[in-house]
């Protein structure tokens, strides 16, 4: 740390504040790559399917998981064939996950937006059904 931000560590929250923003930039620009493992690290452990008491697997939580990415995914490669509806539900999860990505990642963040994706999921699991069996109906019945 240099001499002038340790200087200003001790002043008012505001000072302190842009110090401590100021040392975050240069540690970021001097070490990408860490940058990045780091972000890397924080999206994995915003998506782990272990509940916040106990580290086994949650096949559900891991199912739900599952869907709202592959609906994120379809979504992108098709994006003409949904709604705005289904745009809005996908965009509050992947804020929460940028927020999770810029600030500190927390297991129970996701509690937040896990209606959401619950949704997508079922939306994601109905679209893999209707194109299984056949039909071409919209993923709007599940809602």
């Amino acid at each position: 740390m240099l001499e002038k931000e340790k200087q200003n560590l001790s002043k008012d929250e505001y000072t302190e504040t842009e110090a401590y923003k100021k040392l975050a930039y240069q540690w970021m620009i001097g070490h990408p790559k860490e940058e990045v493992i780091l972000s890397i690290k924080k999206v994995l452990i915003y998506f782990t399917p272990f509940n916040f008491l106990s580290w086994r697997v949650n096949l559900f939580t891991l199912l739900v998981h599952l869907g709202f990415i592959g609906l994120t995914i379809w979504m992108v490669f098709q994006p003409l064939r949904f709604d705005i509806a289904y745009w809005i539900l996908i965009v509050a999860p992947w804020a929460m996950v940028a927020l999770s990505v810029l600030y500190f990642v927390e297991y129970r963040w996701r509690y937040y937006v896990e209606a959401p994706m619950l949704l997508s999921a079922f939306i994601f699991f109905r679209l893999v059904y209707d194109r299984i069996m056949g039909t071409d109906q919209r993923a709007a019945a599940v809602i």
